[in-house]
């Protein structure tokens, strides 16, 4: 994060609403309202007593209730084997369910969006309401429904205040999402944008032309992997040394070995060479040559001793 937030001059979220709008409008909850004539705050509080008490009632209306997924039941109901007045019963309860949960959601991230964005105003640069955002796209014709738009990309000037704001919210970028953080943060330099992510999907892609500065990069983020999982004493510390760690796991992660967990390693001497021994599950796997570039400080590695990689 701190490398993208240094070479950027401009990020970029999304506040995505297109997810909660249509559940949070209540469109099942209404529809039941109207036929059991009784307030939209009574079935939100005691929507279990109304389907148990009434449901002969809800059943006789289901087609005006579920009009728009008629289809959908009577799929449903042949692929279960399931008699049609179960599956409304089933599905009056799912979708009330879902369309509360779903506006308690909706009003969460409306709020916290809403301090977000007070929070940044002063270094916003622009602010789009298209479907279309870096490699993604919603396919929709609306820009807006019950008056609020689907989707907000905002575009911030890189800032100490911006910068905090980053840093101070989550651990990784993965942790951008709703309903209390954006999603899909992107890094642009000069108006393009050289670096982005899809957070829901944990997935990020970036452009680097210097090849030597993406080896740095990834020698950055491997050595902090490491330093991390030695403080919560999920890996072994096999030497001293961070620059011989570095090169003993970079080539361990490009092993083809499914569980990583069940690795041992021995590193050994030989004529002046140094190599490391590569265990699963007590069978003997690969050895390979190591430390091919560097002079060797002896005292910092543990020699001929076979070592447990995961705690």
């Amino acid at each position: 994060m701190k490398y993208a937030i240094k070479k950027s001059d401009v990020m970029m979220f999304v506040i995505r609403r297109d997810r909660y709008i249509k559940i949070a409008n209540y469109k099942i909850i209404k529809r039941v309202s109207n036929v059991l004539n009784v307030r939209i705050e009574d079935i939100e509080t005691n929507y279990m007593n109304y389907i148990e008490n009434q449901y002969e009632k809800l059943y006789e209306n289901y087609k005006y209730i579920f009009s728009e997924e008629l289809d959908i039941i009577d799929e449903l109901s042949k692929l279960r084997k399931m008699k049609k007045k179960e599956l409304i019963k089933e599905r009056l309860i799912l979708w009330i369910k879902t369309e509360i949960e779903g506006k308690e959601e909706f009003l969460i991230q409306d709020k916290y969006m809403q301090e977000l964005k007070e929070r940044l105003k002063k270094y916003l640069v622009k602010e789009k309401h298209d479907s279309k955002w870096t490699v993604n796209e919603v396919i929709t014709k609306r820009e807006k429904e019950d008056n609020q738009y689907l989707f907000d990309i905002c575009f911030y000037k890189i800032c100490p205040e911006v910068e905090n704001f980053l840093l101070e919210s989550v651990n990784s970028l993965y942790d951008f999402n709703p309903p209390y953080l954006p999603e899909d943060i992107a890094f642009y330099k000069d108006n393009y944008c050289w670096f982005y992510t899809v957070t829901h999907e944990k997935r990020c892609e970036m452009d680097i032309e210097n090849i030597e500065e993406c080896k740095n990069l990834l020698k950055e983020i491997l050595n902090t992997v490491l330093e991390k999982a030695k403080e919560t004493k999920a890996i072994q510390e096999i030497t001293k040394s961070g620059e011989y760690e570095y090169e003993i796991w970079k080539n361990i992660l490009q092993l083809r070995v499914i569980k990583l967990e069940d690795l041992s390693l021995k590193i050994t001497k030989d004529k002046e060479k140094y190599f490391m021994q590569i265990f699963d599950e007590g069978a003997f796997e690969e050895k390979m040559q190591i430390f091919t570039n560097e002079k060797i400080n002896e005292k910092q590695i543990k020699f001929n001793k076979k070592i447990k990689l995961f705690e």
